[in-house]
């Protein structure tokens, strides 16, 4: 018998796929992390600022209330730099109403007692008066509570 020889070819397999361009979802992933990053870039960047603001305000008040000469008017001048920097309006109240502000700010009636009669008055005594450890504890939870 006669050999039949077929003339055959080798199976060529397609070319690998490119990576450009790529497929639609990798397109709406890439669109997906570009809103995320244009929302949460800004974000994060207030949170930090105002993050190294508070440690900045809670370090420079507690130097200045670790220092042998503070006294109550000291510590009224810090908590009125603190308010003007959240509202300058309030930061010119004075009396009753100073100490309604800053109990506003604690949601509660703590500075309308003894404590804030103390800095109320001691910021215009002839001689100055070291605040009692009760105030500068008020005032400590207050400007935590505050630059939150």
């Amino acid at each position: 018998m006669s050999e039949l020889k077929l003339d055959l070819k080798d199976i060529h397999l397609p070319p690998d796929p490119s990576w450009w361009p790529p497929a639609p979802g990798w397109w709406m992933l890439a669109l997906i992390v570009l809103i995320a990053l244009g929302f949460g870039v800004p974000v994060l960047y207030r949170r930090i600022r105002a993050t190294r603001r508070r440690a900045q305000l809670i370090k420079a008040f507690d130097q200045a209330l670790t220092l042998p000469g503070a006294t109550v008017a000291d510590v009224s001048e810090l908590l009125r730099r603190v308010v003007k920097r959240r509202d300058p309006a309030a930061a010119a109240v004075q009396g009753t109403a100073w100490l309604e502000h800053l109990d506003s700010s604690l949601r509660t009636r703590e500075f309308l007692g003894e404590m804030g009669l103390e800095l109320v008055q001691g910021a215009f005594q002839a001689t100055p008066k070291a605040p009692s450890a009760g105030l500068l504890r008020l005032c400590c939870k207050w400007i935590r509570e505050v630059t939150r």
